[in-house]
């Protein structure tokens, strides 16, 4: 090799960690660090919709000398979410990090029962004034409906005549 000429190499974008963390205000913290930033032009987090159906949540522009990043999915599921960050390369090459699962559990904001029910069901939790609960069949179809007036931290609801079926509030 003569020493006068110089070798160029690119070195490819490498994700050191990413992580996702469930908040005490019930959002999901997502965050990475990457080493080369210089060689990403994007990043994008990715959350799996259903079997093997990821979606697009937020992308982020790279910065030449920015190593960490975040980002945070202000309305999680209830339920497991999982997502994964996609790093978009200059080369126009992805790579994937490892899939990061937070919980919400449904517990965690009210309890219903009892279960199975046939002339009422109890909600106990947080309702605020104005909170709609809907008892909808498995086609979303609405049997019905309540709205709050005042803030409740249990509602009684009195049940329909219903068919013998899964209902969901």
């Amino acid at each position: 090799v003569n020493p006068s000429t110089s070798c160029t190499i690119t070195l490819p974008v490498r994700i050191i960690y990413f992580n996702a963390l469930l908040t005490s205000a019930k959002k999901v913290k997502l965050e990475w660090d990457i080493a080369n930033p210089g060689e990403a032009v994007s990043f994008t987090i990715e959350k799996l919709a259903s079997l093997n159906n990821w979606t697009a949540l937020v992308t982020v522009d790279a910065q030449a000398n920015l190593h960490h990043y975040e980002t945070a999915d202000l309305y999680p599921a209830a339920g497991e979410n999982i997502y994964r960050l996609r790093v978009n390369g200059r080369d126009n090459k992805f790579i994937y990090s490892a899939q990061k699962r937070v919980t919400l559990k449904l517990h965690d904001r009210y309890s219903i029962y009892p279960k199975p029910a046939k002339n009422k069901i109890t909600i106990n939790g947080k309702l605020e004034p104005g909170s709609s609960v809907k008892l909808t069949d498995l086609s979303g179809r609405i049997i019905k409906e309540i709205i709050t007036n005042a803030s409740l931290s249990s509602l009684e609801i009195m049940l329909p005549s219903l068919s013998p079926g899964i209902y969901i509030v």
